[in-house]
């Protein structure tokens, strides 16, 4: 008795959409770097910035009171790569991170910086 074993055919893709498919894989495999956050000029305001993300349309910016806890909340949107956050009490420390949206999709978080509100 014989038998045959039909397999279908591994099929690679086009070169083209390879590079497309890394493209759009490159723009939100980094995380937003570079957070720095600044007293503001104002009580209870801090300025944070960071770098911008290639392909970011958006970025979403929280806060925690403690980093360990891991209870962070939406504070703000940019479309720039700082903003100005108000609404703290001041000398308490907080932490901040940051998250880009884009076309693909979110990126991986910042790592969190902490600054005591002015």
């Amino acid at each position: 008795m014989l038998l045959i074993r039909i397999v279908p055919a591994l099929t690679r893709p086009a070169p083209f959409q390879t590079r497309i498919a890394l493209r759009w894989l490159a723009w939100f495999s980094d995380r937003p770097t570079g957070v720095q956050v600044a007293p503001s000029e104002f009580s209870g305001h801090a300025d944070v910035s960071w770098a911008k993300v290639r392909g970011a349309k958006t970025y979403i910016i929280e806060r925690a009171e403690e980093v360990a806890t891991a209870e962070w909340k939406v504070i703000g949107f940019s479309t720039k790569s700082y903003a100005t956050l108000n609404s703290m009490v001041s000398g308490k420390k907080y932490w901040f991170r940051v998250c880009a949206i884009g076309a693909a999709g979110p990126s991986a978080w910042s790592n969190p910086v902490a600054i005591f509100a002015p």
